[in-house]
């Protein structure tokens, strides 16, 4: 038992953990901060008859922010909707086979998502792509979806491979 404790799997899922937990924090703080930028938003809309400018352009932005940074920790907590319902009744070898799929065309595709995310930062960085109304570049917010969605990869790979252990 306390081989597996030690484990370089089992370390990997530590250190994992503590990263994806971190960029979920940063996460939940962009959330505050949006939720304080609406509020301000609408008590000045209402009052001054005014917006702020650019505010629903950031609220896009934020939100995309917080979508990224908090879905790799999701897969670290293993948390992504399941039902066990049925899947639990099946037999050992075929849970085995069926985890083992999903993992691997889960990775296949976010790999793909992940080398796409990188080009199109690095495509903006050379068009000098900014927003709309506020001319904020736009490539540090693929940046950190590429990030993001590398990390959640990672997770993704070290799950599959103790799914796999698990039913062995």
């Amino acid at each position: 038992m306390a081989e597996q404790k030690d484990s370089p799997l089992t370390k990997t899922h530590a250190v994992l953990y503590k990263i994806s937990k971190w960029f979920s924090y940063v996460g939940g703080a962009v959330a505050i901060i949006m939720m304080l930028m609406v509020v301000v938003d609408v008590i000045v809309r209402f009052t001054f008859n005014k917006s702020i400018l650019g505010s629903v352009e950031l609220a896009s932005y934020m939100l995309s922010i917080i979508a990224f940074t908090t879905i790799p920790f999701v897969e670290s907590e293993r948390m992504h909707i399941a039902i066990p319902l049925l899947f639990d009744r099946f037999p050992k070898k075929v849970r085995l086979f069926v985890s083992a799929l999903v993992g691997f065309i889960g990775i296949g595709i976010l790999v793909l998502i992940t080398l796409t995310s990188y080009l199109l930062a690095v495509e903006y960085i050379g068009r000098g792509k900014v927003t709309a109304v506020l001319s904020i570049p736009i490539y540090p917010f693929v940046f950190i979806a590429a990030v993001c969605i590398s990390l959640y990869t990672i997770i993704l790979i070290v799950n599959t491979i103790e799914d796999i252990y698990q039913y062995k």
